[in-house]
């Protein structure tokens, strides 16, 4: 998705030039397991104009401030005993946290929204190897996932979930 202040467009991800990469079967990358009738359905949507409403519903969804409200049921929903990220800090912590603290915590984050600014240390995570299927522990078996900041995945979760709203709303990627 990107916006200019002239358009809205939804597009292919940075540095990927559909026309470029299309072969005689017209589809993205030929070594992609996705299948070619999903690839050529990708590339038209990727070339296809948003209309106002999605662009301004986009806008909104982006834009609008996030209440305490939201952030208190965002961290109400997510599930315990998760791992944590660099901090430390689990979600059975955040879930355990006076409604002072999660304020607290609220307006500061808040403030970085309001502000434009995503702090640094939200980029920082733990780089863990986990087994494809639980008590497998060939090599083969391993695959690296990275931890982020439980209160970062709390914050972006909510702005994915308005994302997915306007997707939903304006039957987007359907």
């Amino acid at each position: 998705y990107l916006q200019d202040d002239q358009s809205c467009w939804l597009t292919m991800l940075e540095g990927l030039d559909a026309d470029g990469l299309e072969d005689e079967e017209g589809i993205i990358h030929p070594d992609s397991n996705i299948p070619p009738d999903l690839q050529k359905r990708i590339k038209q949507v990727c070339r296809t104009k948003a209309s106002s409403a999605v662009q301004e519903a986009m806008s909104k969804a982006m834009t609008d401030p996030i209440s305490f409200e939201m952030f208190e049921d965002a961290v109400k929903a997510i599930k315990s005993d998760k791992a944590p990220g660099p901090s430390m800090v689990t979600t059975n912590i955040i879930k355990a946290w006076s409604r002072e603290t999660l304020n607290y915590a609220y307006t500061l984050i808040h403030g970085l929204w309001e502000a434009k600014h995503i702090p640094k240390w939200w980029s920082d995570h733990i780089l863990c190897p986990a087994p494809k299927k639980s008590n497998d522990p060939v090599i083969d078996n391993i695959r690296p996932i990275g931890l982020f900041e439980v209160i970062r995945k709390v914050w972006t979760g909510i702005i994915g979930s308005r994302i997915h709203m306007v997707w939903d709303a304006h039957d987007i990627l359907h």
